[in-house]
């Protein structure tokens, strides 16, 4: 393993929140788009995430939501068939520049979120349950370049180097370490893939779940759709426009059940945005 650092978040001297929040794309042609939330109150989970971390409401097609930099988080107002808990993705993770700004909204909203500790990192970590148990993992870094970005997707699972290899092989995500741990990246997002934790078995499928679904946002969609289906790659639903977004897109199912919706069009609607933060307990993984 090579230690080079790599940057999750590239972009910005003048960061503008309200006008732009969706990283440039990678090499490959891919950015981190969205994560779909099965909710019981959409309304209820804008209000958490623009009090809790100053999310902007935005609206996708028939969805709404909200955005923070390096991500676009979605509200479907539906019955979830089980909570996050248990899935096979465990929590989303972010970074905050300073933990204690945020465990004071925490407090005055009533969310409960666990004892602040120093964690991996150095730095002060904890995690907070919002809406419908929606459980994040938050991270302090004070190199940030905003009070607040997208940081990492934490699966547990026991096939750790099969997951990632199907990530790095077939959507041609940055092969990579988050410390001791395989994983894979995409601006705005690292794929954490850690061994099965406190669950001790697999976790089940997202689809219908409490987080549903993630994204990534592929400016030439159709081409890539193309290129993947000629590597063999079968999709659930085929390249198409989407009704609920309103925007082309395409959807397939990870060979360990996170369902995943490539669309072409979220950079437009929530605006690009660039950072110079470089993560550096994230290293580039030259063995992939």
């Amino acid at each position: 393993m090579r230690t080079t650092t790599i940057g999750l978040f590239l972009v910005l001297a003048v960061f503008r929140p309200a006008a732009a929040q969706l990283l440039p794309v990678n090499d490959t042609g891919m950015t981190m788009g969205h994560v779909l939330v099965n909710v019981t109150s959409v309304e209820a989970h804008k209000k958490f995430w623009v009090e809790s971390f100053d999310a902007r409401p935005i609206k996708v097609g028939a969805l709404e939501g909200v955005t923070i930099p390096g991500l676009i988080l979605l509200f479907r107002a539906q019955s979830a068939t089980g909570p996050g808990e248990g899935e096979i993705i465990n929590h989303l993770g972010l970074k905050l520049n300073k933990l204690s700004d945020f465990t004071a909204r925490f407090d005055k909203g009533g969310w409960k979120y666990d004892p602040p500790r120093v964690g991996r990192e150095g730095t002060v970590q904890t995690y907070v349950t919002g809406p419908d148990t929606f459980r994040m993992e938050l991270v302090e870094d004070p190199k940030l370049p905003a009070p607040v970005v997208s940081h990492h997707l934490h699966y547990w699972l026991a096939q750790q180097p099969d997951i990632k290899k199907w990530y790095v092989d077939t959507l041609h995500l940055t092969g990579t370490m988050r410390g001791p741990y395989p994983s894979g990246d995409v601006p705005g997002m690292n794929l954490t893939f850690a061994p099965l934790g406190g669950q001790k078995v697999a976790g089940v499928p997202t689809k219908g779940r409490l987080m549903d679904s993630i994204g990534f946002e592929v400016p030439n969609l159709q081409a890539y759709v193309g290129k993947l289906q000629a590597a063999g790659v079968k999709f659930d639903i085929p390249y198409g426009r989407d009704a609920e977004l309103g925007l082309p897109s395409a959807t397939l199912t990870d060979p360990f059940g996170t369902t995943i919706r490539l669309t072409e069009g979220l950079s437009k609607v929530a605006g690009l945005t660039s950072y110079t933060y470089i993560d550096g307990f994230v290293t580039i993984d030259g063995n992939k």
